[in-house]
């Protein structure tokens, strides 16, 4: 007898030190796969026939739950491929129309505040003009999105088109005019999320990208709706009918109190996903209590 207990007892420890083991892995993974607000995103080569190349930096990217718009403040680093070029004016889009797929330019001409332009050094020590543009405080609407209703799984897609041109207008902007942009930089001020690449989308001058929200308040909405399952299945065979109603309203004060605790005051919709998890699970459990009261007769008169 005391043989079967040990090895009863030593099954238990096994499976609590491999369900902790599981635990600590998946911590310490969403920890190392949780990454920063900054995204940078190669392009293609730059073209052999344009003359200046450029990087884009869109800081402070932020997403305005009101306007349904991003904004961030784009700065553009520019330099001439060869010596003897100067750059005097630029104009760049950076979003395409899905309706017609044409362009709304931005334009910024050497003396304007926008303009910074200065000189550097080329790979055989030539002089390359260089310039740096920073626009305005610019609006990007989101391609799609994941209703915030799916909140914490609610995702923000955005596409980036950038083109440009230097001491040309857009209309007669000549094939080495054309700015080959070869990398963008994202950095996102929005706490509640994430940016993520989206890899379907690659060619020059184009970025796709999403927010979403932080992987661990993802996976630990998904822990606690685990645990709240588990516990909800055993608490009606745990209780006797005088205890179930008093341990069932503990029971939801716990998902209310959980639900303070996963969803911020940034998110203004209501209801959530998460909402309607504690709704479904508060129903099971009423359930249950109306399946015990209707057998306490039976039970009392047995």
């Amino acid at each position: 007898m005391q043989t079967v207990m040990a090895k009863a007892n030593k099954k238990s420890r096994l499976v609590l030190a491999l369900s902790l083991g599981a635990l600590l892995a998946f911590f310490a993974a969403t920890f190392c796969w949780e990454g920063d607000g900054t995204l940078d995103r190669k392009f293609w080569p730059a073209s052999a026939s344009s003359d200046f190349t450029g990087s884009a930096v869109l800081s402070g990217f932020s997403y305005d739950r009101l306007t349904r718009t991003a904004a961030a403040q784009l700065e553009l680093r520019l330099k001439a491929g060869r010596p003897n070029i100067d750059i005097n004016r630029v104009a760049v889009s950076f979003e395409e129309d899905p309706a017609d797929h044409s362009h709304t330019f931005q334009y910024c001409h050497l003396g304007d505040p926008c303009f910074t332009s200065f000189e550097e050094l080329g790979p055989n020590g030539t002089t390359l003009s260089s310039a740096t543009i920073k626009l305005d405080t610019l609006k990007v609407r989101p391609l799609e999105n994941v209703a915030e209703v799916f909140y914490p799984f609610d995702k923000l897609a955005f596409r980036l088109d950038f083109v440009g041109c230097v001491n040309d207008g857009p209309d007669a902007c000549a094939q080495n005019d054309r700015i080959a942009f070869e990398d963008v930089r994202v950095e996102l001020a929005d706490a509640d999320f994430i940016v993520r690449a989206d890899n379907s989308v690659s060619s020059r001058g184009r970025a796709a990208f999403f927010l979403q929200r932080k992987l661990f308040i993802r996976n630990v909405s998904l822990v606690f709706l685990l645990i709240s399952v588990i516990f909800l299945s055993f608490l009606p065979r745990s209780s006797n009918s005088a205890e179930l109603m008093t341990k069932s309203l503990g029971f939801f004060g716990t998902l209310w109190g959980l639900r303070a605790l996963l969803v911020p005051s940034t998110v203004k919709v209501f209801p959530t996903s998460i909402d309607y998890v504690i709704l479904v699970e508060f129903c099971f459990l009423f359930l249950f209590i109306l399946v015990d009261l209707r057998n306490q007769p039976q039970q009392s008169g047995g």
